[in-house]
Protein backbone atom coordinates (compact mmCIF):
# COMPACT_ATOMS: atom_id res chain seq x y z
CA UNK A 1 0.00 0.00 0.00
CA UNK A 2 2.90 2.37 0.55
CA UNK A 3 3.99 2.08 -3.08
CA UNK A 4 0.53 1.98 -4.65
CA UNK A 5 -2.60 2.42 -2.57
CA UNK A 6 -5.07 1.89 -5.44
CA UNK A 7 -7.57 -0.92 -4.83
CA UNK A 8 -10.61 -2.44 -6.49
CA UNK A 9 -13.45 -4.26 -4.77
CA UNK A 10 -16.72 -5.98 -5.58
CA UNK A 11 -19.84 -7.01 -3.69
CA UNK A 12 -22.91 -8.89 -4.77
CA UNK A 13 -26.04 -10.52 -3.47
CA UNK A 14 -27.97 -13.31 -5.15
CA UNK A 15 -31.68 -12.65 -4.93
CA UNK A 16 -32.83 -15.89 -6.58
CA UNK A 17 -32.04 -18.39 -9.27
CA UNK A 18 -34.71 -18.34 -11.97
CA UNK A 19 -34.63 -21.87 -13.40
CA UNK A 20 -37.38 -21.14 -15.94
CA UNK A 21 -35.40 -18.27 -17.47
CA UNK A 22 -31.99 -19.94 -16.83
CA UNK A 23 -30.68 -16.82 -15.09
CA UNK A 24 -29.61 -15.55 -11.71
CA UNK A 25 -31.34 -12.54 -10.16
CA UNK A 26 -28.73 -10.38 -8.41
CA UNK A 27 -27.45 -6.96 -7.43
CA UNK A 28 -23.75 -6.13 -7.69
CA UNK A 29 -21.40 -3.26 -6.99
CA UNK A 30 -17.88 -2.70 -8.30
CA UNK A 31 -15.62 0.05 -7.09
CA UNK A 32 -12.16 1.52 -6.96
CA UNK A 33 -10.51 3.51 -4.23
CA UNK A 34 -7.47 4.39 -2.19
CA UNK A 35 -6.49 2.11 0.70
CA UNK A 36 -4.95 3.37 3.92
CA UNK A 37 -4.14 1.77 7.26
CA UNK A 38 -6.27 2.91 10.18
CA UNK A 39 -3.89 4.02 12.93
CA UNK A 40 -6.33 5.33 15.55
CA UNK A 41 -6.97 2.60 18.15
CA UNK A 42 -10.57 3.56 18.86
CA UNK A 43 -11.41 3.71 15.16
CA UNK A 44 -9.83 0.25 14.70
CA UNK A 45 -11.76 -1.07 17.70
CA UNK A 46 -15.06 0.28 16.32
CA UNK A 47 -14.44 -1.21 12.86
CA UNK A 48 -13.61 -4.64 14.30
CA UNK A 49 -16.67 -4.54 16.59
CA UNK A 50 -18.90 -3.69 13.60
CA UNK A 51 -17.50 -6.66 11.65
CA UNK A 52 -17.91 -8.96 14.64
CA UNK A 53 -21.55 -7.90 14.99
CA UNK A 54 -22.30 -8.23 11.27
CA UNK A 55 -20.89 -11.77 11.08
CA UNK A 56 -22.13 -12.85 14.53
CA UNK A 57 -18.57 -13.52 15.64
CA UNK A 58 -17.57 -14.96 19.00
CA UNK A 59 -14.62 -12.58 19.27
CA UNK A 60 -13.74 -11.03 22.58
CA UNK A 61 -15.17 -7.52 22.62
CA UNK A 62 -13.91 -4.96 23.14
CA UNK A 63 -10.81 -6.22 21.33
CA UNK A 64 -7.96 -6.54 23.86
CA UNK A 65 -5.15 -3.97 23.42
CA UNK A 66 -2.50 -6.60 22.60
CA UNK A 67 -4.69 -8.12 19.87
CA UNK A 68 -5.63 -4.67 18.56
CA UNK A 69 -1.96 -3.72 18.22
CA UNK A 70 -1.29 -6.88 16.17
CA UNK A 71 -4.30 -6.38 13.85
CA UNK A 72 -4.31 -4.23 10.73
CA UNK A 73 -7.47 -2.45 9.64
CA UNK A 74 -7.65 -0.96 6.15
CA UNK A 75 -9.95 1.91 5.17
CA UNK A 76 -10.94 2.31 1.52
CA UNK A 77 -11.68 5.84 0.39
CA UNK A 78 -14.05 5.25 -2.53
CA UNK A 79 -13.17 6.90 -5.84
CA UNK A 80 -15.70 5.26 -8.18
CA UNK A 81 -18.72 2.94 -7.96
CA UNK A 82 -20.63 1.05 -10.64
CA UNK A 83 -23.73 -1.01 -10.00
CA UNK A 84 -25.45 -3.71 -12.01
CA UNK A 85 -28.58 -5.74 -11.39
CA UNK A 86 -30.81 -8.41 -12.81
CA UNK A 87 -33.85 -8.26 -10.58
CA UNK A 88 -37.12 -10.16 -10.92
CA UNK A 89 -39.85 -8.31 -12.81
CA UNK A 90 -42.28 -6.37 -10.61
CA UNK A 91 -45.64 -8.07 -10.17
Amino acid sequence: MKRDSRVAFSMFTVIAIDKEKATTRYRSLLGTGQAELVENAEEKRAALAALAEKYDSRCTLPVPDKMLAATGVVRIRIVSLTGKRNEPPAN
